[in-house]
């Protein structure tokens, strides 16, 4: 499993373009250097997984995701469409 999601994030961030800035500023803990860490909680224990160093784990900010992908686009955030009413 973790040989196919790495190939999987490998060939998409081949397809980034170079100008684009790094991944990683998209991440919610950015300019943070923390590693990212989920809890998963039960009546009688708490569980936590922490990522490792492997850069292949992002939990991305929608905002910043939205800017990133948007770096040196000419982009109209809610324009308002032609409504032609006859």
């Amino acid at each position: 499993m973790t040989l196919m999601r790495d190939r999987v994030i490998d060939d998409a961030l081949g397809c980034v373009p170079e100008d684009l800035p790094p991944i990683d500023t998209v991440g919610h803990l950015y300019p943070l250097t923390l590693r990212p860490q989920l809890n998963f909680f039960s009546s009688d224990k708490k569980l936590v997984g922490e990522a490792t160093d492997d850069p292949k784990v992002l939990f991305a900010n929608r905002s910043r995701l939205r800017s990133w992908q948007a770096t040196d686009l000419d982009v109209k955030w809610n324009p308002e469409g032609n409504q032609n009413r006859g």
